[in-house]
């Protein structure tokens, strides 16, 4: 078994990667569209970096206020295909590239958009640093990464940490002096969805009375966790058609205060 599914697009689902044509997670995909709306308001005539742009669909929304986003992705394959996807311009364009070397000059970048990418890395501050490095005096880095509190009835064997708010704002801080700590919250419709999905996923683990979904290498844990998200999805939405059909980004909400029930965490940080 693969650790990738084919999509009916032609971009392959690893599990973390969000792809808008893919109906099952369609939810995942509006929720994250939310993050890059939010960005897009920091983005005009900006210098923009999208570090782990995956898919492109977030650089290509950024383009549209922007001066200039470059999208990255460590992924070769989806570096190409962004572009062949939303094309190249004199105001986007796409590479395959580490986001601990940002392949840019020293302080001549205005934002760094990084969703759902700092949770992968086992160096946060050497990233941190780098993106540090490339904002110009000024400069944003705006990041998401799900909310540890919230996220941890669902093991997710792609991850290497998953960060609390304390602790997210802890590692931060390390770097950026100015930080400020936001989340990303649900409607109601939202949170309807998201207990159903809990409680199907607490019953698969239960299954796993020896823990093994813990023990085993990333190599074989990682094709499961694709397989049953899909699968998992694919039920859900059966179930709940016109929720899902209805959902927009104004049901995933960005606010500040207690961020402890946020679903994910999202922070500025400013240079």
């Amino acid at each position: 078994m693969s650790n990738t599914e084919q999509t009916s697009s032609g971009m392959r689902f690893t599990g973390e990667r969000v792809i808008p044509e893919m109906p099952e997670m369609r939810v995942t995909f509006i929720q994250s569209l939310a993050a890059y709306e939010y960005a897009a308001t920091q983005a005009d005539g900006a210098r923009v970096i999208d570090a782990g742009c995956g898919e492109g669909y977030g650089s290509a929304l950024l383009a549209d206020r922007a001066a200039f986003v470059l999208g990255l992705d460590q992924s070769a394959e989806a570096a190409a295909w962004a572009a062949g996807k939303y094309g190249t311009s004199d105001r986007l364009g796409f590479a395959a590239a580490d986001v601990t070397a940002l392949p840019v000059a020293d302080a001549t970048v205005d934002l760094v958009c990084c969703f759902q990418v700092i949770e992968h890395l086992p160096d946060p501050a050497a990233f941190l640093a780098e993106v540090r490095r490339a904002l110009a005096p000024g400069g944003v880095l705006v990041l998401t990464t799900p909310n540890l509190l919230v996220a941890g009835a669902r093991p997710n064997p792609h991850h290497v940490q998953d960060f609390s708010p304390t602790a997210l704002e802890a590692t931060l801080r390390t770097i950026f002096d100015d930080v400020e700590l936001l989340g990303i919250f649900g409607s109601d419709a939202v949170s309807s969805y998201r207990a159903k999905n809990d409680s199907v996923v607490s019953k698969i683990v239960r299954l796993d009375v020896l823990g093994l979904h813990r023990r085993i290498p990333p190599r074989i844990a990682e094709p499961i966790h694709v397989g049953l998200t899909r699968i998992v999805r694919r039920v859900l939405n059966r179930g709940n058609r016109d929720l899902v059909s209805t959902l927009s980004t104004a049901d995933f909400p960005v606010r500040g205060g207690d961020v402890s029930e946020a679903i994910d965490l999202l922070a500025v940080c400013r240079r």
